[in-house]
């Protein structure tokens, strides 16, 4: 094992030597360029040239017929959509005849994937984009003004429009599914997270910022559909947006914490959350209808998953 001391250049750099035998089998000379990269183990690779990573594309092959029933399935095949296969055959001829049209609206959901090959008793999906093309910033982005949206309309849509909602997040649950697919091939392969610019440790919080984000969108849906239900008084209707209002600037308070690391704002947020559920309790417990008690568990839930965003943070 080599070593070198570090030598410091400048204001904010620090430059080593490299050893005259790597540069000479190199044939690299004054002027010449060399590429760093981390490897995922925190350490830093120097290459003569620029690696590009090979992908050997992944192939699976899943027998639906054998499932107890189609959640079963969807659960199946989503599950190895996110870990990363790259050509999914599906088999099963019972399945097909009787799920077909299901199946093809639930394979709809898988962006990247479209069907190659199809008969009674197989289909073929293959995946048409490279990873290394998609950001997962700006997928976070994209969820984020999705959700925006959704808690800017709710107050006027849950009596009137409830698919416009339901609209957006199943577009939610199309990203989140599709960057927990690059998250996950990032971690399998290194070099990938230099393409995409996380590091591993980054990944790991990423991953669950989207799942908080899909599961809070999934929540503002319902706590919709609740409060259209509700026959609840005015007084009851108006303190529970009251407290949806709360909520919803927790949540884009969170996201700033997000994208500037600001780790005061998300404490403040974290701060907020006992009282926000301290209040939802005291409704919940003179509440005699029964949709709105649904919709304020459902607000405390959401609350929950901004304390979890709010974690990811400051731990980090």
């Amino acid at each position: 094992m080599d070593y070198r001391k570090l030598i410091k250049f400048g204001e904010n750099s620090f430059v080593i030597s490299l050893p005259k035998l790597w540069l000479s089998k190199n044939r690299l000379v004054k002027g010449n360029v060399v590429y760093l990269t981390e490897n995922g183990n925190n350490e830093l690779m120097v290459s003569p040239q620029e690696q590009e990573h090979a992908y050997t594309a992944r192939e699976i092959i899943l027998e639906l017929d054998n499932e107890p029933d189609f959640e079963s399935i969807k659960r199946k095949i989503f599950s190895k959509y996110i870990a990363g296969y790259d050509l999914f055959t599906l088999r099963g001829e019972k399945t097909i005849k009787e799920h077909g049209e299901k199946l093809r609206e639930m394979l709809s959901q898988l962006l990247a994937f479209e069907i190659i090959e199809e008969s009674k008793n197989k289909l073929v999906m293959k995946d048409y984009i490279d990873s290394r093309a998609i950001s997962v910033e700006n997928t976070i982005r994209r969820v984020d003004i999705l959700l925006r949206s959704m808690l800017d309309d709710l107050k006027s849509v849950y009596r009137e429009d409830m698919e416009n909602l339901a609209r957006r997040d199943r577009e939610i649950n199309k990203l989140t599914l599709l960057a927990l697919r690059i998250i996950n091939k990032a971690i399998i392969h290194p070099s990938l997270q230099q393409k995409i610019g996380l590091r591993s440790d980054v990944l790991l919080r990423t991953w669950d910022l989207f799942t908080a984000l899909e599961h809070f969108a999934d929540e503002v849906k319902r706590v919709a559909r609740y409060l259209g239900a509700s026959k609840a008084d005015k007084q009851n209707i108006e303190e529970t947006l009251r407290i949806f209002h709360l909520i919803a600037e927790d949540y884009k308070n969170i996201m700033k914490a997000w994208y500037t690391k600001d780790e005061k704002i998300a404490y403040v947020v974290a701060n907020n959350v006992p009282p926000i559920l301290h209040r939802c309790d005291a409704l919940l417990k003179k509440q005699k209808d029964i949709p709105l008690s649904h919709a304020l568990v459902k607000l405390k839930t959401m609350e929950t998953f901004i304390k979890k965003i709010a974690r990811a943070v400051y731990d980090g």
